[in-house]
């Protein structure tokens, strides 16, 4: 699918459907879509609280986005994305059919389910058949127009294992500052304690965030179980890939005080390099997103 086609479909009024079946259960993989639905400019989001929630009890994402709960969203003529799958559709009381009704006749939303012939509690037939369905496709098309986005500016993807386009940003950014291609999420997270200046690096150092005090602590097994799931909703990893991942990060912690500690960032060799390289994007679109994320202070 082309930009332009997939531009078309969200200045469009009623329900935009993309399916994404990952090989994994269909509850894990699904917030890989999150980022690029964010870079066509959706800014609210909605999903299953418990996909959201760590060990800790508060919720985040990989990135800064808002998050609403199902019951306390309200129409302000904003583009909204819901994240869900047949199963939470059908056997909980987060049924998005209600929300839907309201957007359909008043502006756009994007539905993300697990399968082609989602429906809703109330609906008569699957979403894509219903009279306001803009459209339905895969998230591979999505991806696809994404990625022809980003060729347009001059970026290419370099994970080859993923389609978590926020895990591409990152990949992205340490080629520029580093001077490396990384072609492996897993290698991406090994090295994030070396490259503060990556916007990733936020999001696991507020998951080690000590609650005891400053800085970082390691984590139980429990906890760190937890961040695995957490990350495979997110990564298209099995649970031992994420659980040897969440390990490794976790005695990183443990054997360095400073690891992960944003107090200890601004010392970074590495945040000069990032500033420098900063003033050289250009200013596209995602020039000065990536401008904005490599002058930040995490």
């Amino acid at each position: 699918m082309k930009w332009e086609t997939l531009q078309s479909f969200l200045s469009k009024q009623g329900v935009f459907l993309i399916h994404d079946t990952t090989e994994q259960r269909s509850q894990f993989g699904l917030l890989r879509c999150l980022p690029a639905l964010n870079r066509l400019g959706i800014e609210e989001f909605t999903y299953p609280w418990r996909w959201r929630q760590l060990q800790s009890g508060d919720g985040r994402g990989l990135f800064s986005y808002e998050y609403s709960l199902l019951q306390n969203i309200e129409y302000e003529e904003q583009m909204l994305a819901a994240l869900t799958t047949q199963y939470y559709e059908d056997e909980t009381q987060h049924s998005i059919g209600g929300l839907i009704n309201r957007w359909q006749e008043m502006g756009t939303m994007v539905v993300v389910a697990d399968e082609k012939q989602f429906q809703t509690q109330q609906g008569l037939r699957p979403l894509y058949h219903e009279p306001f369905a803009i459209a339905q496709r895969p998230y591979d098309d999505v991806y696809d127009a994404l990625n022809q986005w980003y060729n347009d500016q001059g970026f290419d993807f370099p994970l080859t294992d993923t389609q978590n386009v926020f895990l591409q940003d990152n990949a992205i950014l340490y080629e520029r500052v580093a001077g490396e291609t990384v072609t492996q999420t897993t290698e991406l997270f090994s090295l994030l304690n070396d490259a503060p200046y990556l916007p990733l690096y936020d999001a696991i150092a507020a998951a080690f965030q000590s609650h005891d005090g400053p800085g970082t602590s390691p984590k139980k097994d429990d906890a760190l179980q937890n961040l695995a799931s957490w990350l495979r909703r997110r990564i298209e990893w099995d649970s031992s890939t994420a659980m040897r991942v969440v390990r490794s990060l976790n005695s990183t912690v443990a054997d360095n005080t400073r690891a992960f500690d944003p107090a200890a960032v601004a010392q970074d060799a590495s945040m000069s390099d990032a500033r420098r390289e900063a003033r050289n994007l250009d200013s596209t679109p995602l020039g000065q997103t990536y401008k904005a994320w490599l002058q930040r202070s995490p």
